[in-house]
Parts: C-alpha cells; structure tokens; sequence
C-alpha cells in the first residue's frame, strides 16, 4: 500500500512536471518575438491605392525567425496576411503590410504574429488600430470632365492663334500700294531686258560640237 502511494505520487509529479516544462517551453518560444518600442503607423491608403501598415517588432534571439502576421478587420474577418524573416537580435523590425480600401474613412484592424507554422501565438489579436483612408480626386467624375474641358479650351485657343497670324500675313501681303506693284512689276520686265540682251551679246544659243 506505502509502495502503491509512492508510486501514485511519483506519477503525479512527472505529469506535472511535464506540464510545466511544456509551459516554460511555450513562454519561452512566445518571448522570442515581441512588440517594438515603436508605434504602429500607417501609410500611403487612398480609396484607389494600396497603403502600407507598419508593425514593428523585436527578436530577442540570437538567430533568425520565421513569422506569420495576420491582419484582421474589425468582424474578425482576415483583411492580409504575410510571412516574413525578423533578423536575429533586431529591434523595431518593420514589418510592412500591404493592402488597401475602396472606399475613404476611418477603417480599424487588429493583428496577431505566430510563428510560421502558426504553432506559436508571439502576439495574440493586437489593437485596434485606426487606418486613415483618404479620398483621392482620381476617383471624381468631375476631375475628367474638367481635364477634357481644359484640353478642348487649348486647341481652341491654339486654333484662334493660327487663324489670327494667318489673317495678319494675308493682310500685309495685299496691302501694296498701287505704286509699289507697278514698280514690281518695271523690275521683272528690266531683268527679262537684261537677260535677252546677255543672250544677244554672246551670240545666242552655241551649237553642239
């Protein structure tokens, strides 16, 4: 009966045991990846581009580890996720998530961090935090309507330029006096003169030997 009990106890003991170095193991595991010292921040989100989130984390080993990072909306429902490398003993490791709204306004997220394989939870369900979602003017109907506008306004100006210099060199052109043309016109008559007299003088065309 004594032998049963000691028996009984050591068991007991081991379980225990067991379940307490399993625990440590955990904590320990957990531990390794943990928050950074910075905030989280957010970046770059319109109602037509993708922004980025930034989650900063620290490695407290001394070699490299493999993370999953989850983004969750405020349903619980996954928004992103990504798995990345934190470099061995660093601190304020960024972590940029990429991802992105159709529409403008406040939006809140949560995130967790496991380790690859998800067996490790190093943050369980942080936030929430408010993304800021502004409204780009690419998404008015009015931006193209006023891009068009703009571009027709051009041409026409351009057009109205052309025409106006156009005009302006008909005008000059048909602006001689009556003097001017006819002395034009004595001029071309004393040039033709003068070349059929040049002819003359050198005996007109010479024959083809």
């Amino acid at each position: 009966m004594k032998y049963g009990k000691i028996f009984t106890l050591a068991l007991t003991l081991a379980v225990v045991s067991a379940f307490a170095f399993a625990f440590a193991a955990d904590v320990s595991s957990a531990a390794d990846i943990d928050k950074g010292s910075k905030d989280v921040s957010s970046s770059g989100f319109t109602d037509m581009s993708d922004g980025t989130f930034h989650i900063y984390l620290t490695n407290n080993t001394g070699s490299d580890v493999e993370i999953l990072v989850i983004i969750y909306n405020t349903d619980g429902s996954e928004k992103d996720s990504g798995t990345f490398t934190v470099p061995a003993a660093a601190e304020d490791y960024d972590v940029k998530m990429k991802f992105g709204y159709g529409s403008s306004g406040d939006k809140m997220v949560f995130y967790s961090v496991f380790s690859s394989d998800k067996s490790v939870t190093y943050i369980d369900h942080e936030g929430g935090f408010i993304i800021e979602v502004s409204h780009s003017v690419w998404k008015n109907t009015s931006t193209y309507v006023l891009i068009v506008v703009v571009v027709i306004a051009v041409i026409v100006v351009a057009f109205l330029i052309v025409r106006a210099r156009a005009n302006k060199n008909k005008a000059a052109s048909g602006s001689k006096t009556f003097t001017e043309m006819h002395a034009e016109r004595q001029a071309k008559k004393a040039g033709k003169v003068a070349e059929k007299q040049t002819y003359n003088a050198d005996g007109g065309k010479k024959k083809r030997e």
